[in-house]
């Protein structure tokens, strides 16, 4: 119980910590909708703390596999709306001047389309990808947590009643 406590103090400290980062970003930008946002994140991460369940390795495995799947996505839809060439699809110089953006920035500040893009084909890469990595996961339970569910054959329970007879009923009383 003392370490679950020690975790949510753990986890409260870190929150309350990305929390004020995340208000200096929302001060300074004048976004405030950057907080709600941050802490409904929050929320849905402390979930997995609250239900007490711990992790199984097949958890931590997917939690891994899914994080590298996103981490080449991410850099997959960089490369491409930054090498390749992205239609502006109403994104105009005039908009990105009214969102203050600088026109000798970065290829993503100069080009907010290309981000636009980038966003749009990691999130579909994201959505189209995950359901097959649940399913590939989660489609069979592992070997030892068929055998835990499943009752005994009857052919088991067959062989385990020879083996007490065998024995000429010892150990019965």
């Amino acid at each position: 119980m003392e370490e679950l406590r020690a975790q949510e103090i753990r986890l409260a400290g870190w929150s309350i910590g990305y929390l004020l980062f995340i208000s200096l970003f929302a001060l300074g930008f004048d976004a405030w909708w950057m907080v709600a946002a941050f802490a409904w994140f929050c929320f849905s991460k402390v979930q997995a703390i609250w239900t007490g369940a711990p992790p199984t390795e097949r958890d931590r495995t997917y939690a891994i596999t899914s994080w590298a799947l996103s981490v080449a996505v991410f850099l997959g839809s960089v490369f491409a709306t930054v090498m390749y060439d992205v239609p502006q699809l109403g994104a105009t110089p005039d908009m990105r001047d009214a969102a203050g953006f600088n026109a000798k920035g970065g290829v993503w500040e100069a080009e907010p389309h290309r981000a636009l893009a980038g966003a749009v084909l990691y999130f579909t890469l994201m959505d189209l990808c995950r359901p097959f990595l649940t399913w590939a996961f989660f489609r069979r339970a592992p070997r030892h947590d068929r055998e835990d569910r499943n009752p005994p054959s009857p052919s088991g329970c067959a062989a385990s009643l020879r083996q007490e007879g065998s024995n000429g009923g010892a150990g019965r009383s």
